[in-house]
């Protein structure tokens, strides 16, 4: 597996523990009142998901996105950044792209996104930490097993 489909899938891979912290935190805890799910439909759609086809369809396009995240992540890692500390670089990475993706709803002025309460802005800024960290985590896994194919 070549850096891009390494990086794709830790990305992939850490959408899946992110995005159960949200689901959680959205029917669950009630803290959080827009899903990352939401997001993608907002995105794709203009508007929340509508049908269950449309939650789907979202939900699958985020999981795209976060695998494309990872590979981005990935070859800034091979970029001589240094794998050092490689779990921290990922939560940084994870924080930076959130807030970055906040601040393009709002200049975008993009429906049900350009304001959030604090509640749904600190579990979705908890989720892109647990998104950083484990694909961060799980890219140094990757690279250092024979899934790992220098190119």
């Amino acid at each position: 597996m070549d850096r891009f489909f390494r990086g794709f899938a830790a990305g992939v891979l850490a959408g899946i523990p992110m995005n159960i912290w949200d689901l959680f935190s959205y029917h669950y805890l009630h803290f959080s009142d827009l899903r990352y799910l939401d997001w993608s439909a907002v995105t794709i759609f203009g508007h929340l998901p509508h049908s269950m086809g449309e939650l789907v369809f979202a939900l699958f396009s985020h999981f795209l996105w976060v695998g494309f995240m990872g590979t981005i992540f990935a070859y800034l890692i091979e970029l001589k950044i240094t794998s050092r500390l490689y779990w921290l670089k990922g939560i940084i990475f994870g924080y930076v792209a959130g807030f970055l993706i906040y601040a393009a709803g709002i200049a975008l002025k993009m429906p049900h996104i350009m304001t959030r309460s604090l509640d749904s802005v600190i579990t979705q800024f908890i989720g892109a930490s647990i998104w950083g960290f484990t694909m961060a985590y799980l890219l140094h896994l990757m690279d250092n097993t024979s899934l790992a194919k220098k190119v």
